[in-house]
């Protein structure tokens, strides 16, 4: 804390990170690529920063009550993503955005926040992370060398269904069955949604519920056993999905089940 009692903080990326500011303010923020200021301004509520690696951030807070919904992806890994959207491109990269209102990462960062209450997989999050990065870099004026994706062929998706079946009860993450399909992760994800109509999240998360359902009308396991038995690894995660899926609970369903 400083002598008028605001707070400072400061932190060095190592990743690319996205911010969201949910509530409270800052007085003062720079941002600095080693000894260059390349952003002084200060920020407010719904305010979007976007900042890649190797920069560092200081801000001093007008109040104590800043909240803010944070994504990081690390250069490696966004690389990749870029790499299998755009195909080699020595620009891949990102420039600083701060005090941002663009409307895609909005509505990137509200869908973050959902998924996050709703205690999401890391395949919701994978997804969403192949989202941002095309979003930022067909920002940065690369849309026209997104690289054209038709559908998957009826032996790659049969391979994919095959995979999430055999998979359910597991952590399925988005590179793995991308590789199933012979695609890299973002090229996968466009070719599935033109072949199913949907993210590869809603059907693995379409599959669970659909086994779930199984499994309770058989009704020799408990409802934390099902939840297991398709993948999830808490009961309030299982139940929100469920409801999202079918309009009620796990245990209404079951009541109805129990009551026809």
């Amino acid at each position: 804390m400083n002598k008028k009692g605001e707070e400072e903080f400061s932190y060095t990326l190592k990743a690319h990170r996205f911010c969201f500011n949910i509530s409270g303010r800052t007085k003062k923020t720079e941002i600095f690529q080693g000894r260059h200021q390349t952003f002084k301004g200060a920020d407010g509520p719904e305010m979007l920063t976007l900042l890649p690696a190797d920069l560092e951030r200081r801000s001093i807070l007008t109040d104590s009550g800043m909240g803010f919904v944070r994504f990081e992806i690390y250069d490696s890994y966004f690389r990749r993503l870029a790499g299998s959207i755009f195909g080699p491109n020595g620009s891949l990269s990102i420039r600083p955005i701060d005090n941002g209102r663009d409307p895609r990462l909005r509505r990137l960062a509200l869908e973050m926040k959902q998924r996050l209450a709703a205690e999401a997989d890391p395949l919701c999050f994978e997804l969403l992370a192949a989202q941002f990065t095309h979003t930022v870099l067909t920002m940065n004026g690369l849309r026209a060398k997104s690289q054209s994706v038709w559908g998957l062929d009826v032996r790659a998706l049969m391979r994919v269904r095959d995979y999430v079946d055999a998979h359910l009860r597991e952590v399925i993450r988005l590179e793995p069955l991308a590789k199933v399909a012979g695609l890299g992760p973002a090229p996968f994800i466009r070719a599935f949604r033109a072949s199913t109509g949907r993210t590869p999240y809603q059907f693995v998360t379409q599959a669970r519920i659909a086994r779930a359902k199984e499994f309770i009308e058989i009704g020799d396991r408990s409802l934390s056993e099902v939840a297991m038995a398709v993948g999830y690894t808490t009961p309030s995660q299982f139940s929100s999905a469920f409801r999202a899926q079918t309009g009620m609970t796990p245990s209404a369903y079951r009541r109805a089940l129990d009551a026809g």
